[in-house]
């Protein structure tokens, strides 16, 4: 997703990790797959509408500044490491007994 690094709206096919990450109508617009005449649609709304691509912008940097930064994610890293080592352990603990 080049888009964030950029901080520019996205427009793209609601499919893995787009689907999982970009919020519709707010980071930009995510169209159906092979969907032509929607993506299209969603690049001529996006191309007419100064306000609403800035706002989009705006909303894309800080998805990339806080949500996807590598400090967070290391940090959801972390704690994934931690809950899986935590839940092994009690698992452990109850077969010893």
């Amino acid at each position: 997703m080049i888009a964030l690094a950029f901080g520019k709206p996205i427009v793209a096919s609601r499919v893995g990790g787009f689907a999982e990450t970009i919020q519709d109508g707010v980071h930009g617009f995510l169209v159906e797959p092979e969907d032509v005449d929607s993506l299209a649609q969603a690049l001529t709304r996006l191309l007419a509408d100064d306000e609403m691509r800035a706002r989009m912008a705006n909303a894309v940097e800080r998805l990339a500044r806080e949500e996807l930064s590598w400090d967070n994610i290391a940090q959801q890293t972390v704690r994934l490491y931690q809950t899986i080592v935590s839940e092994k352990g009690r698992t452990l603990g109850r077969r010893r007994l």
